[in-house]
Formats: structure tokens, sequence, C-alpha cells
């Protein structure tokens, strides 16, 4: 099995529903409202729009998993 060709296909299909939804989150947005994006949601998920006291601890979290993402796509340490 070619995992290049697999990874590339999950992610081209990841792509191609990412660029569908956030069109629709974009369109169904209702002057006033947050938008159906997913980084609307990320942030009423985390509590940071409208703000939330859950923030601080989410926020903290998703700053780590993020920063554990990028040491672990750019270097072979984890």
């Amino acid at each position: 099995m070619n995992w290049d060709v697999v990874w590339g296909s999950v992610l081209g299909t990841f792509a191609v529903g990412f660029a569908v939804f956030e069109t629709l989150g974009l369109k169904a947005r209702n002057r006033g409202e947050q938008s159906g994006t997913l980084t609307a949601t990320i942030r009423r998920w985390l509590g940071i729009d409208p703000q939330a006291p859950r923030r601080w601890w989410l926020g903290s979290l998703f700053g780590a998993f993020l920063a554990w993402f990028f040491v672990h796509i750019l270097t072979p340490w984890l």
C-alpha cells in the first residue's frame, strides 16, 4: 500500500470538504451574528467569543496542542 497516496487522498478530501463547509458557513451568516466557519466555532467552543471563564484553561490547552503539533511535524523529537 502506498501511504503517500492514501494520506494525500485523505488530505485532499479534507481540503475539499473544508472549503465547502467554510463557504456554506460564510454564506449562512446573518448580519450581526457569528459565522458558521471553523474559526468561529472553535472560538465559541474555547469560550473566547462570547467570553466564558473556560477560555483561559481551554485556550492554554489549545495553544499547547498547537505547539506540540508544530514540533511534531517539523522535528523527529515527538
